[in-house]
C-alpha cells in the first residue's frame, strides 16, 4: 500500500512537471521568444500614443476613447484605419537581422539622420522608439535600430506605411454621421429646397409636397455623404467664408439622427471649373471634392421622387378590366386559377396575362403633369383612349386612363390620386392589348 502511494505521489508530480515545464513553459518560451523578435514588444491595442518625425515634420497622435486624433501640427481627427493598419505593422515588424556597429559606421546605414523616429507610449506608461535607415542593398529590407549601436533589417513595408504625409494620416470624411440611424434631412440645391422622412423604414419626400421617396436616390445621397471622400484640404480654417464661395452654398444638407434628431450639416460651394469647395459645421478646415461628389445632391423633385404608378403582388390579382380601341375585356380567375374571358370561350393565352400584369407593376412615370387632376381634356382623359381596371376579390386595386400622346409619351390619369402623369409609349405594348393579342383562336 505504501509503494502504492509513493509512486502516485511520483506520477503525479512528473506529470505537474511536464504540464508547468514543458507544456506552459514551452508556451512561455515561445511567447518570450517572440517578444524578442519584435522590434516594438508592445501590441498594438495598447498604445496610448505615439509620434513620427519624417521628412522634417512632426506628427503626434493620441487615442480619444475609441478613436485616434492628430495633435500635432493640427488637432482633427485620424483616418482610422490607417492608424490601426500602421500600428499593426509597427507592433508585428520583426528583426531579420542584427548587426553590431561602431557609432561613427552609423552613416553607413542611414541612421546617423534617420528617414524617420518613431516613438510609442502604452497605456502602462511604456514607451519605446526606433529609428528607421536606409534600404539594404539587397534582400528588400531597411535598417532600423533602437537608438544605439545595435542595428536591425526589417521588412520593407515598415518604411513605406511609416513615410506618410499629413493628408494621408488625416480623416477625410465630409461630414460625420451615423447613416443608419438618419430619421431625416434636409437638402438645398440649385433646383429647389427638400425634405426627407424615414417613416417604418421607408422614405418619404416632406417637401416641397408629400409622397414616397425613390429609394435608390435618397440612398445615393446618404451613401455619397458617408462613403465620398474628400480630395485635398485647402485651409485649415478660413477667416471668410466667402473666399470659397461657402457664404451662400451650391449645396446644403442637414441630418437629424437618432430619437434626440442630433444635426450635422455639410455645405458646398458653386463649382470653380471640376473643384468644389466644402466644409461640415463642426470642423475648421475647407476642403475639396470635384463635381462628381455632388451628382446625387443635384437632382430634382422627379429625380427624388418614386415614379412607381402601382406597388401590388401579381399574384393577388383576379380580375382584369380592359377597355381599348372601343372594345371591353373582362378576365377573371376561375375556381382553378385559371385565367378566363368572360363571355368567351376561347383560351386565353396565360403569358400575355402575366406580362400585363407585370408591365403594369413596372410601369413608371415620365413626367409628372398634375398633381390633382386638372383639364382632363387637354390630354385626351375626359374619354380617354383606354381604361384598365385591376381588382384584388372585391377590392379595386389600380385604374388607369389613358389619353392622348405627346411625341413617344402618353398621357395617364390615375383617379385614386388625381395625378395625370406621361408614361413611355414602349412601356404600354404589353399593357394595350387586343383580343387578338390576347386569346387563342380555335
Amino acid at each position: 500500500m505504501r509503494n502504492t502511494l509513493i509512486l502516485l505521489v511520483l506520477g503525479l508530480a512528473l506529470g505537474a512537471y511536464v504540464y508547468f515545464y514543458e507544456y506552459k513553459g514551452e508556451e512561455s518560451r515561445q511567447k518570450e521568444k517572440e517578444a524578442a523578435e519584435k522590434l516594438i514588444p508592445l501590441e498594438a491595442d495598447s498604445i496610448q500614443a505615439f509620434d513620427v518625425l519624417n521628412a522634417g515634420s512632426r506628427y503626434r497622435f493620441e487615442k480619444e476613447g475609441d478613436n485616434w486624433r492628430i495633435s500635432q501640427p493640427v488637432k482633427t481627427d485620424a483616418e482610422q484605419s490607417v492608424v490601426e493598419s500602421y500600428l499593426r505593422t509597427l507592433t508585428g515588424a520583426k528583426k531579420v537581422r542584427t548587426v553590431h556597429v561602431a557609432g561613427k559606421d552609423l552613416p553607413n546605414f542611414g541612421l546617423k539622420t534617420p528617414r524617420a523616429r518613431v516613438h510609442v507610449q502604452s497605456r502602462a506608461g511604456r514607451n519605446d522608439s526606433l529609428w528607421i535607415g536606409a534600404p539594404t542593398s539587397f534582400g528588400g529590407n531597411i535598417f532600423v535600430s533602437k537608438g544605439d549601436t545595435v542595428v536591425f533589417t526589417t521588412g520593407q513595408n515598415l518604411w513605406t506605411q511609416t513615410n506618410k504625409h499629413l493628408f494621408d494620416w488625416r480623416d477625410k470624411r465630409v461630414v460625420h454621421f451615423d447613416k443608419e440611424s438618419v430619421k431625416r434631412f434636409t437638402l438645398r440645391n440649385p433646383r429647389g429646397d427638400f425634405e426627407f422622412e424615414k417613416e417604418n423604414g421607408t422614405w418619404h419626400v416632406r417637401k416641397p409636397l408629400d409622397t414616397k421617396a425613390d429609394d435608390a436616390a435618397v440612398r445615393a445621397v446618404l451613401n455619397k455623404l458617408d462613403f465620398g471622400r474628400i480630395l485635398d484640404v485647402t485651409a485649415e480654417s478660413a477667416s471668410s467664408l466667402k473666399a470659397y464661395k461657402l457664404d451662400q452654398p451650391n449645396w446644403r444638407v442637414e441630418l437629424f439622427t437618432g430619437e434626440n434628431q442630433a444635426r450635422s450639416g455639410v455645405s458646398f460651394s458653386k463649382p470653380t471649373g471640376k473643384t468644389v469647395y466644402g466644409k461640415d459645421d463642426v470642423r475648421p478646415h475647407i476642403f475639396k471634392v470635384d463635381t462628381l461628389f455632388t451628382a446625387p445632391l443635384n437632382k430634382g423633385l422627379y429625380g427624388y421622387r418614386d415614379k412607381k404608378l402601382a406597388d401590388f403582388g401579381t399574384g393577388n390579382i383576379t380580375r382584369i378590366m380592359l377597355e381599348n380601341g372601343g372594345v371591353s375585356m373582362e378576365f377573371k380567375k376561375d375556381s382553378a386559377s385559371q385565367w378566363i374571358r368572360v363571355g368567351d370561350t376561347n383560351a386565353v393565352k396565360s403569358f400575355k396575362i402575366t406580362g400585363l400584369l407585370n408591365a403594369v407593376r413596372g410601369l413608371k412615370a415620365a413626367s409628372f403633369v398634375s398633381e390633382q387632376g386638372g383639364n382632363l381634356r387637354r390630354y385626351g382623359l375626359d374619354k380617354p383612349r383606354a381604361v384598365l381596371e385591376l381588382w384584388a376579390g372585391d377590392g379595386l386595386v389600380a385604374r388607369y386612363a389613358f389619353g392622348n400622346r405627346r411625341g413617344k409619351q402618353r398621357y395617364v390619369h390615375i383617379p385614386s390620386t388625381g395625378q395625370i402623369v406621361t408614361v413611355k409609349e414602349k412601356d404600354l405594348d404589353d399593357i394595350l392589348l387586343t383580343p387578338d393579342d390576347m386569346m387563342k383562336k380555335k
